[in-house]
């Protein structure tokens, strides 16, 4: 039971860690864009 408890624990930490990973390059594209506008408006 613990095990599987763990398991679960594990995986949950890890879609957390993908959806970060995922917000952190939308948020690097979306830094970008502004950097473009600002420089050729």
């Amino acid at each position: 039971m613990l095990a599987h408890y763990e398991i679960s624990l594990i995986i949950t930490l890890i879609k957390l860690k993908n959806k970060l990973e995922i917000l952190n390059s939308f948020n690097s594209i979306y830094e970008e864009e502004i950097i473009l506008g600002v420089i050729s408006p």
